[in-house]
């Protein structure tokens, strides 16, 4: 019973296993080793005969597409129904919509570019004028600093310059009519301080 494991497909013949061919490779008495890479002798001729004579259950079913109708191998082309002309009108209607669209977006982004082109010199001119003025500005409180560093003049007549003398209502702003009349008085009459 035990010597006919293998043999449980039918025939009574044990198959060879592979491992039985191997050999020892540390056995050093073998005159030819076999390599445990290299296939069995009996395994070239039916890659399937170690497995005790199995035999392939599809075995009459054909292989080619002669069974569906194919003729060539390939699909045949449909004929022409209601509903393959609709898809092919309605795949030509997207395409042309695709096609429109596509010439919609192009218009758009050469409008933007222009647009963009204009507002980046329009934001170039405008920063060149506000560069200039700030020059001028500068330039014009360089001077009026330098006047009042001068020995003998008045600081408060800078301080004055400086703040608004408009007067606001106040429901507009806050009542500072206190504080100008003090400027200006300041200005008007200026604390001398010694330098002890």
């Amino acid at each position: 019973m035990d010597d006919d494991l293998m043999a449980f497909s039918g025939g009574g013949e044990t198959a060879a296993s592979p491992m039985m061919e191997m050999g020892d490779p540390l056995d050093t008495g073998a005159a030819t080793p076999v390599s445990p890479m290299a296939p069995a002798a009996d395994m070239t001729a039916d890659p399937m005969s170690f497995a005790g004579g199995y035999t392939d259950p599809f075995q009459g079913m054909p292989t080619s597409n002669d069974a569906m109708g194919g003729g060539g191998g390939g699909m045949a082309i449909p004929e022409m129904t209601k509903l393959r002309e609709w898809e092919e009108k309605h795949q030509q209607d997207l395409d042309d919509a695709s096609r429109n669209e596509q010439g919609q977006k192009l218009g758009r982004k050469e409008a933007a570019s222009a647009e963009l082109k204009t507002w980046y010199e329009a934001r170039t001119t405008t920063l060149s004028k506000r560069s200039e003025t700030n020059r001028t500005n500068e330039k014009a409180s360089e001077g009026a600093r330098t006047e009042a560093m001068a020995p003998g003049a008045n600081p408060w007549e800078r301080v004055v310059e400086l703040i608004d003398s408009n007067v606001k209502t106040a429901d507009v702003a806050r009542d500072t009519s206190r504080m100008r009349a003090l400027l200006i008085q300041l200005k008007s009459n200026p604390i001398v301080s010694t330098a002890a």
